[in-house]
């Protein structure tokens, strides 16, 4: 896949991911919308997990593709 197909996807499955969390905490931020894998771009998988970590200032909650790349992000 060329980079720029990548990123056209990428950018559509991101964004929903950070529609999803802007609904849920009223904020979020786009993070990635490619990966580089063994020196091939992709667009950020479909799949979206959850994760939540604890700060000294709060939470971080994030959400990455089946392989861990990070699509949207809300820091709280």
């Amino acid at each position: 896949m060329q980079y720029f197909q990548a990123v056209q996807i990428g950018k559509r499955v991101a964004n929903k991911a950070q529609m999803a969390l802007f609904e849920i905490t009223g904020f979020a931020m786009l993070t990635l919308t490619t990966k580089k894998i063994d020196g091939k771009f992709f667009p950020v998988g479909e799949e979206s997990f959850a994760a939540v970590i604890k700060t000294e200032d709060g939470f971080v909650i994030i959400l990455v593709d089946e392989g861990g790349f990070t699509k949207a992000k809300q820091n709280r």
